[in-house]
């Protein structure tokens, strides 16, 4: 356990040593909570790029490290009360997604899940223009992996289909090939279905131009 005197100690730390104590993968479990902690402390500005450096770290090595204190560094941005914490997340989310996609559940299907609610909740006014701007530019292998992600629930919010569905018609097409492929592997009938139904249908700009 760390006194309160250790945690002071922490938070006596420039940046560089608590991110270095992080991102060493072998650490105590309640050093990282006490150096997390610290850094929570630290102005937005500083500390949001060392956060998404070790969510990163987390990502790339999922086997190596606590997942489930490393979920304290998804609190640090998902209490961020500025813009920049919303745009960090959409940074990151299609690493997350691809995580799920290429290596299963090595990252912890909590972790995942509590990344993608955290993640909806920044609906404050000023995060409003980040999505705005950032949700467009979501590739289409990302949206699919937000729909066969079984820890993905969150990100229904999104309507990741719609999305899909409004892509330029080549995209759209592969995107809903692969949506309906993933779908079968992973049994979800209701949404091969779906990916199917889109699949037989006009793209959303030939109805537009239709009409």
């Amino acid at each position: 356990m760390i006194s309160n005197e250790q945690r002071k100690v922490y938070e006596m730390m420039d940046l560089e040593m608590l991110t270095n104590l992080l991102l060493t993968a072998d650490q105590r479990p309640d050093v990282q909570r006490a150096a997390l902690s610290a850094l929570s402390k630290r102005p937005p500005l500083q500390r949001n790029s060392k956060i998404i450096l070790i969510l990163e770290y987390v990502l790339k090595y999922p086997d190596r490290y606590n997942q489930d204190v490393m979920m304290s560094a998804i609190d640090i941005l998902g209490t961020d009360p500025g813009p920049d914490a919303t745009a960090a997340m959409l940074e990151i989310l299609p690493r997350v997604l691809d995580s799920a996609m290429k290596k299963g559940d090595a990252l912890k299907p909590e972790f995942r899940r509590y990344f993608y609610q955290t993640l909806i909740t920044r609906q404050r006014e000023t995060d409003m223009p980040v999505w705005k701007e950032m949700l467009p530019t979501l590739q289409p292998e990302t949206l699919v992996a937000a729909l066969l992600d079984p820890a993905a629930k969150p990100l229904r919010a999104l309507e990741p289909l719609t999305l899909i569905n409004r892509l330029p018609a080549q995209e759209r097409r592969q995107a809903l090939m692969s949506l309906f492929v993933g779908a079968l592997q992973r049994m979800n009938l209701g949404l091969a279905g779906k990916a199917l139904n889109l699949m037989l249908s006009p793209p959303h700009s030939a109805k537009r131009r239709r009409a």
